[in-house]
């Protein structure tokens, strides 16, 4: 019986080894002619067919025929005329051997599906000693995945089945009790006997499923964040929606920008950018619910899906109650490689079903609502509404019209003149933008706070600095050839021209090709520009000190104000800012600001500009505490070129002017 036992298992191994021993067999034995096979068919594979005599155990022409899975009967081939009993049974053993030190995990298993043998591989794998397994249910070392009972009950049903084969994954439960994912084929195999035999291969699956564990993380999981991606927000999204109208349930939208997140990744690297960003993932876990959904959409934009809520009214207060926590910790300081970085979030939210039935839908209307959040000074959440959906619309057409308005024309230039404290001489201008677009003469004008924010979110401020950079140092030299005497203009650098590789180059272009000397140019940045590579920032402010242009910082004292600044950057000018200005001469600590800022600067060397001026008090004010220059409506508004001309005088203006 344990012959017949061996030949079945050898039968049903064939299956995958008929190649191996194949060879094996012709290195131990050249002298045979396998095209006639002894003991097996070729190794071919095509079949896996060996043909025994199982019940006298010699193999001779004319012997009985064997049937294998998937219990198809084949004829006994033509023998050789004389077979050595001996051989033929070592032959057996030896095979029988290699099976017993396969990697393959195998076993055969009874009509219970109880263990008569297996190989040293499957023994191992569920930890047990060869032998211990015998007359063991299969059930007791593996449970299937798919609610398949490894019972005597589904042998019979595998048996009668025309393909007489079962493959699943299955839990397989080693003796020391760490269950392990498994891959379980079992084969129904008929011997010459009544008895029916089950042959089981089984492989451990677990790197397989890491596998596909990691996969599908990588698809619906932000590798950088951790938190949920596109795909996985529409998805629990539109699973939501399938279900919610049942329930009668509402759900809220978030859309949230960060303010300021390409200022930062400009100027402290990339690396300070995703740090900036997987500290932000943190706080919005941290803000919202267990059940929420938080994501990254991309960049910097990430999402946040309440669901359940039960009516509308729930779904606006869940919201703002949300929406004001995302503001308070995101506008809180981050500690990013060791500096103080402040940024914040524009947030825009939809509610279903109100603004809209579909995934894309509420996401494009919370997107546009939090476009409206950052035209109304950002840091700041809306609720979508339909008149958004026109602004948004014009916001798209003003976008493609602006990068037309170069080549059409429609730029100008304007100047704020500024004059000397004491004797309120003109001697320079910050030169501004206007856009007229469409005919000049209609006076339709677009105001810079609308399209600026637009150029710099959609990159279109660089070729916008060049063209301002450029005119200026054009019109400022045509002024003086023409004898209009002007000390300085000044042109404000936002952040993406000066983090730009080329910026350098442009500056000194715009300088060679208006032959205009270095000292009538001044350049304007704000604080938030020297956050970042401090090495590069002082590199680069240096190279335009080496150039000969003068460096303002402007807006002193509302963003990152720092006297490290002061102290390792090249500053010729600070800028008091018009937030200090304006209630100078009734808010005490407006005032104390104000003189603390002037009297640093000159402590430094640096002169000191007020803007905003609007009345003779503040400049009475800001005479009294010495400050050097002023900017405002009460001695002029900003003008076109051609009115600056006027202010400026003729000629004999020129030695008054210096």
């Amino acid at each position: 019986m344990i012959t017949q036992y061996k030949t079945l298992m050898f039968t049903a191994f064939c299956l995958v080894l008929t190649d191996f021993l194949y060879l094996l067999s012709a290195y131990f034995h050249p002298e045979l002619d396998f095209a006639k096979p002894l003991v097996f068919v070729n190794g071919l594979g095509a079949a896996g067919i060996l043909y025994l005599n199982v019940n006298s155990g010699a193999a001779r022409q004319g012997g009985s025929k064997l049937q294998i899975a998937p219990g198809r009967s084949f004829p006994p081939p033509e023998q050789p005329e004389s077979i050595d009993q001996a051989a033929a049974n070592n032959r057996l053993q030896l095979l029988s051997n290699i099976l017993e030190v396969s990697h393959v995990n195998y076993a055969l298993l009874d009509e219970r599906l109880h263990v008569k043998e297996s190989n040293c591989a499957f023994c191992e794998l569920f930890g047990y000693p060869p032998g211990e397994l015998e007359n063991q249910p299969l059930s007791m070392m593996i449970a299937s995945e798919e609610g398949v009972k490894f019972t005597p009950s589904f042998a019979a049903k595998l048996k009668d089945k025309r393909k007489k084969y079962w493959s699943g994954e299955v839990n397989c439960r080693p003796k020391n009790g760490r269950h392990f994912p498994g891959k379980l084929e079992i084969t129904f195999i008929n011997g010459d006997s009544e008895q029916a035999f089950y042959f089981a291969t089984l492989a451990d699956i677990t790197r397989q499923k890491l596998d596909e564990k990691r996969i599908i993380r990588i698809a619906h999981y932000d590798d950088l964040t951790g938190l949920a991606n596109r795909v996985m927000f529409y998805e629990r999204l539109g699973q939501f929606l399938s279900t919610s109208q049942r329930y009668n349930l509402h759900a809220v939208i978030f859309f949230i920008d960060l303010d300021r997140f390409k200022a930062v990744n400009d100027n402290l690297g990339h690396d300070a950018g995703d740090e900036l960003l997987k500290e932000t993932a943190k706080r919005l876990l941290a803000i919202t619910r267990k059940g929420d959904i938080v994501a990254r959409l991309s960049g910097d934009e990430f999402a946040v899906l309440l669901l359940n809520e039960k009516s509308h009214e729930q779904a606006i207060y869940s919201a703002s109650l949300i929406a004001n926590k995302i503001i308070e910790k995101l506008s809180e300081v981050f500690y990013i490689q060791r500096r103080e970085v402040f940024i914040g979030a524009s947030i825009g939210i939809s509610i279903y079903p109100e603004d809209g039935e579909l995934a894309e839908v509420l996401i494009k209307n919370a997107d546009i609502a939090m476009y409206e959040a950052k035209h109304k000074g950002r840091n700041n959440y809306q609720f979508f509404k339909k008149d958004f959906t026109s602004a948004t619309q014009d916001r798209l057409a003003l976008e493609s019209n602006l990068r037309k308005a170069i080549s059409q024309n429609e730029l100008q230039l304007y100047y704020q003149p500024q004059y000397t404290a004491d004797n309120r001489e003109l001697c320079g201008a910050e030169v501004l933008i206007r856009w007229f677009q469409g005919d000049y003469a209609q006076n339709k004008m677009i105001p810079a706070n609308y399209f600026i924010p637009i150029a710099e979110d959609t990159g279109l401020i660089i070729d916008l600095g060049t063209w301002v950079l450029r005119t200026a140092c054009a019109q400022l030299k045509s002024w003086l050839n023409e004898g209009y005497h002007l000390r300085r203009v000044s042109v404000n650098i936002s952040a993406r021209q000066f983090s730009d590789p080329n910026f350098l180059q442009i500056v000194e272009d715009a300088l060679k090709d208006a032959d205009l000397a270095p000292e009538y140019l001044e350049l304007e940045i704000t604080e938030s520009m020297l956050i970042g590579d401090t090495q590069r920032i002082e590199f680069q402010l240096n190279q335009l000190k080496k150039m000969g242009i003068s460096i303002a910082l402007d807006d002193f004292g509302t963003g990152y104000s720092s006297l490290s600044y002061l102290k390792n950057f090249p500053i010729d000018i600070l800028k008091i800012d018009q937030s200090f200005v304006k209630d100078i001469t009734f808010n005490a600590k407006d005032a104390r600001i104000a003189r603390a800022i002037i009297d640093m600067g000159h402590s430094l060397g640096q002169k000191i500009v007020a803007e905003g001026v609007e009345n003779e008090e503040q400049l009475a004010f800001l005479l009294d505490r010495d400050c050097d220059l002023i900017q405002g409506f009460y001695l002029s508004p900003p003008v076109p070129g051609h009115k600056l001309m006027d202010l400026l005088g003729s000629r004999s203006q020129e030695s008054a002017l210096g």
